[in-house]
């Protein structure tokens, strides 16, 4: 495996920067050390926050566009001939494996500071990072299949009083690391997920006009009536009831 260093760059970008779609003729990782936006890799739109990892092979289009707030990363940019450790695909993802944020920057600062025998540790450190993020990779295809199974069990269980603690480590995850993967991964956190589902099962009961308010607020999972019909008109603007007659007339 040949490996070329092209260059290390530090960005740090200021509010609601917008980077418009390029590429590069090399490899390129990326961490996020601060900041939240979205970025589009090869027509794939995913969330980043700080400890954010991309992995992008050659001419791969991408783009980036901050939040409210600005942000900062290290971009390392480098050649190959072959990789023998991380997949050809463009990858993004929350790493639980710290040594790789620690591995980009003590890689940053070798090539920044130029000290006795910096070339050798740079390709050294470069390697050990390839070495991490396929470690990191394997992790995630496991932990993905892990946070699907947690999402369908919110889904099929949004009725029900579920413990978000419990459910993160009982998969497998510290209950920090899983809310932020999981707002990663789906764009909102399980507990919105249980309460939006709660509300397309309350919607589809009132439409069908068979059962009182409170019933519906029960069997859905909401405290009572009264919770539900304030829940429901901070969202859509409109009292479960008339929600319900504007169902009736439309149908009639």
């Amino acid at each position: 495996m040949e490996l070329h260093i092209t260059s290390t760059i530090k960005y740090t970008y200021p509010t609601s920067h917008y980077a418009k779609p390029h590429s590069h003729p090399c490899y390129e990782i990326i961490v996020y050390f601060s900041g939240t936006g979205t970025t589009t890799i090869g027509g794939t739109e995913h969330r980043f926050s700080p400890h954010t990892v991309a992995f992008i092979p050659p001419e791969v289009v991408h783009d980036e566009t901050y939040d409210s707030c600005g942000g900062e990363l290290i971009c390392i940019y480098f050649t190959c001939d072959r990789l023998p450790y991380t997949p050809g695909q463009a990858l993004i993802f929350v790493p639980e494996i710290v040594p790789i944020q620690q591995s980009v920057l003590q890689l940053y600062k070798e090539i920044r500071t130029q000290p006795l025998g910096f070339r050798q540790k740079a390709h050294l450190l470069l390697e050990i990072l390839l070495i991490d993020l396929a470690r990191a990779t394997t992790e995630k295809s496991r932990e993905q299949n892990r946070l699907e199974s947690v999402y369908h069990y919110i889904c099929y269980n949004y009725a029900n009083r579920l413990n978000f603690r419990t459910l993160a480590a009982e998969s497998g995850f510290s209950y920090d690391y899983f809310r932020r993967l999981f707002r990663q991964t789906y764009n909102l956190s399980p507990q919105k997920l249980q309460i939006e589902q709660r509300f397309t099962a309350a919607r589809a009961l009132l439409g069908q006009g068979n059962m009182t308010v409170t019933e519906i607020a029960m069997l859905c999972g909401f405290a009572d009536g009264s919770q539900f019909a304030h829940m429901f008109r901070q969202k859509y603007g409109i009292s479960p009831r008339d929600y319900r007659n504007a169902a009736e007339s439309t149908d009639t």
